[in-house]
């Protein structure tokens, strides 16, 4: 007979932003990336650093908040095409590459949301089966506890690992 001894597959606590923290954290990376954006010219595209709040944003916030942030970083890069393409004669191609880059930002805030909605589920259901294994392993001891006959649970080298009264009285009574 072997036994399962849960306490090594005890979750581990990760350590995580507070909803202050997080929307100061993005706020800053999509402040300073915008700013970036607007100071440089058309040579260097800054453009790709956008997704990188937009994906904080829907990891660790509502969907909601992370399409808004993808909104915000948008309209910004719009507005930045604007600025570079009135001065450059190319606002057509510009305002065309921001566009298609905000649709991608939304995409990534939609996926990111739904990927982060799934492991949380999955994260929820994994801590309702430990509990469910928990409360077996209690039952299973208890019953071994009141029964008549004697049990001793050996693990896979032949160890005593759990014996109930009955066994313990069998056993010490043979020395």
């Amino acid at each position: 007979i072997y036994t399962l001894s849960l306490h090594d597959a005890l979750p581990i606590s990760t350590p995580s932003l507070s909803t202050r923290q997080a929307l100061f954290s993005v706020g800053l990376d999509l402040a300073f990336f915008s700013l970036l954006q607007h100071l440089t010219s058309t040579a260097l595209n800054t453009q790709a650093l956008l997704a990188l709040p937009v994906l904080m944003a829907g990891v660790l916030m509502p969907r909601v908040v992370a399409l808004a942030v993808a909104a915000v970083a948008s309209l910004n890069l719009l507005a930045a095409a604007w600025v570079q393409g009135a001065a450059t004669s190319a606002l057509t191609a510009q305002l065309t590459e921001a566009g298609l880059t905000g649709f991608g930002l939304f995409a990534i805030a939609a996926l990111a949301s739904e990927l982060a909605a799934r492991v949380a589920r999955e994260e929820r259901s994994a801590r309702g089966s430990l509990e469910l294994a928990r409360q077996q392993v209690q039952l299973n001891r208890l019953v071994m506890e009141e029964m008549s006959e004697g049990v001793l649970v050996l693990d896979r080298h032949g160890r005593v690992r759990s014996a109930n009264p009955s066994a313990r009285r069998l056993l010490s009574s043979q020395g």
